[in-house]
Parts: C-alpha cells; sequence; structure tokens
C-alpha cells in the first residue's frame, strides 16, 4: 500500500472544510507534510486527479499530505461567491493550524502547493509566517491583476471594474482585494524559502507573461529557485506528459527539501 488515507472535516471560522488526509504506510511518524492548495473554482480532486497522484507520490517517499477544498468550493461549507483571496487564506490558516496540533505531523517540516490562483493563496499565507515554511511549489500562478486585464481567458471576464469566472461574478471584496495585491512585496517576504515554478508555455489562462514577472523578483535570492516551463503545456497539463514531467519536479522538490534521508525520487 503506498498510502493510507482518510476523510476529515476542518473548521475554518464557521465554515466546515472538507479534506482528505494521505499518510506515508509506515508508521514512523511524525511526518513532513504537505498542504496542497487547488486554483479558484477547482477542488482538493483537480484536473485528471493530479493532486491525488502528487499525494500519493509524497506519501510513498515518507511525505504526508493534506488536499482541501477552499470554502464554496467541492464539499466544503459556503458559496464560491464568498471566495476572496482573504477567506481563502483563512481556510489554509486555518488547515496549517490544525496540522500543528496533530502529533502526526513534524511542523518543522511543512510545505505548500499551490496551482493557480491556490500558488497564490500560498504565497500570501506564507507571507504571514515566513519562518514556519520549509518549501513552495507553485503552478502557474497569477501575479497581478493588471496582466489579466490585458491577457483575459476565455473563462473570465473584466468589465467595467467587475470580475465573471464561467459567467458568475464575484463579489467586490473579491475583485478590490485582487486589485490590491503587491505580489513583488509578497515575494520579497519569501527569499528565505526554497521556491519552485512550473509554468506552462501555452497557458491561456494565467499568460506565460505572469511567469516572467515571479521570475524576476526571484533573481537575487539566495535561497534555493527552480523555474521550469513546459513550452508545450496549457493551463491544465491536458498533456500527460507535461503532468508527469510537473509530478515529478514538484515530488521531487518537496522530497529533497522536507525529506531529503528518503531519497526516492521520481525518474
Amino acid at each position: 500500500m503506498v498510502d493510507c488515507r482518510y476523510p476529515k472535516i476542518i473548521t475554518s471560522q464557521s465554515y466546515k472544510l472538507f479534506s482528505v488526509i494521505h499518510l506515508p504506510s509506515s508508521d514512523a511518524g511524525p511526518f513532513p507534510v504537505v498542504i496542497l492548495c487547488h486554483g479558484l473554482g477547482g477542488s482538493k480532486v483537480g484536473r485528471f486527479r493530479y493532486p491525488i497522484q502528487l499525494s500519493e507520490h509524497l506519501a510513498k517517499n515518507g511525505i504526508a499530505s493534506i488536499r482541501f477544498d477552499f470554502r464554496g468550493n467541492g464539499d466544503s461549507e459556503g458559496s464560491f461567491v464568498e471566495t476572496t483571496p482573504e477567506s481563502c487564506v483563512e481556510d489554509l490558516k486555518s488547515i496549517i493550524k490544525w496540522v500543528s496540533e496533530e502529533a502526526l505531523f513534524d511542523t518543522s517540516r511543512l510545505g505548500l502547493f499551490g496551482r493557480s490562483f491556490g500558488g497564490v493563496v500560498s504565497l500570501l499565507c506564507a507571507a504571514e509566517n515566513p519562518k514556519a515554511i520549509s518549501a513552495l511549489a507553485v503552478q502557474s500562478p497569477p501575479f497581478a491583476f493588471e496582466l489579466y486585464c490585458i491577457n483575459q481567458p476565455s473563462h473570465i471576464k473584466i468589465e467595467e471594474g467587475a470580475f465573471f469566472f464561467e459567467q458568475e461574478k464575484m463579489s467586490q471584496a473579491f475583485v478590490d482585494q485582487i486589485s490590491r495585491l503587491k505580489m513583488t512585496s509578497i515575494m520579497e517576504g519569501l527569499h528565505s524559502i526554497p521556491f519552485l515554478h512550473i509554468g506552462a508555455g501555452k497557458d491561456n489562462v494565467v499568460h506565460p507573461d505572469h511567469a516572467k514577472e515571479y521570475e524576476g523578483v526571484r533573481k537575487e535570492t539566495k535561497a534555493p529557485t527552480q523555474f521550469t516551463l513546459l513550452p508545450e503545456a496549457d493551463h491544465n497539463l491536458s498533456n500527460i506528459s507535461d503532468r508527469q514531467t510537473a509530478l515529478k519536479e514538484s515530488s521531487n522538490w518537496f522530497i529533497t527539501h522536507l525529506n531529503p534521508s528518503c531519497a526516492l525520487y521520481l525518474d
């Protein structure tokens, strides 16, 4: 058995968040742990079950993980229109708090993985307490609202200050908060954390210009940093070879920085 997994309800403010815990089959805890954050309108299952595959690979290498749904997404309570960067950060902080109180997990070896908007949430949360995070890995996270305005993907519409996702109008709080985000200053606060960025060369949701901005603000950082570009990939990594590459890079990043003694790297 690669891992053992079980569902868990974790409360964030008044919302019940549905999560799945993955543990290595070994009983030699406490384990290093990675918390996985899905993208806007996504879920803990993800496209092509990518988060599940990542959790399985981490467990095989002695690393626990938690997949969860932000409020208003997946199986968690709440309405999707209530989603804001701040609400998602609060949810992630609640997951981290729960992890810190469980003897199964070694929170001195805590990693965050975020896909798309979940990547932004991971970075925002890490910036609040950078000493608590041992490794970060993000996949195609947006950098600036202004870049969305220039390169609008088909499922996102920005009209007279309103933001529509899959034809659903987001709250004014969502628009206000993402408009104010200054990822340059956020990234400056993360200079001591190992950072992996995986980008897609043919991303029609988060344009490759966003990746260039992240790379620009990370240039002078001394902590381990890796930018991997999948030149033919789209936002959802629809091609299986791109998914396999991203899976390998993300898994090996966390193994290297959270559990190097295991060293069962993916080929």
